[in-house]
């Protein structure tokens, strides 16, 4: 019985370190890459800090996905290549 109480926690605190990794990235993520435009930045920071692990979940999947999407978008207008490689009907729909 003994060898199965040090596996679980072996186990668990595993999984305390990777719950404390993921927490501190998304923490990391928030304050370099996130817009200081408004408040959104102190107010993710905040609820990453305060919420913990569960806000950081929350910040991964709702937050970092659009923040992406909108960086990559920028990215695209800022550099836009479909212009020089891609059909001019197609690129004046991208561009």
């Amino acid at each position: 019985m003994e060898v199965y109480g040090n596996v679980l926690y072996i186990l668990l605190f595993l999984l305390a370190a990777l719950a404390a990794f993921f927490w501190i990235w998304m923490l990391i993520e928030c304050l370099t890459q996130e817009s200081s435009e408004g408040n959104d930045k102190l107010a993710w920071t905040l609820v990453i800090l305060l919420t913990n692990f569960v806000g950081s979940m929350i910040y991964f999947f709702v937050r970092r996905p659009s923040r992406i999407r909108m960086s990559t978008n920028q990215w695209i207008k800022q550099h836009c290549f479909c212009k020089k490689f891609l059909a001019p009907t197609f690129s004046r729909s991208r561009c």
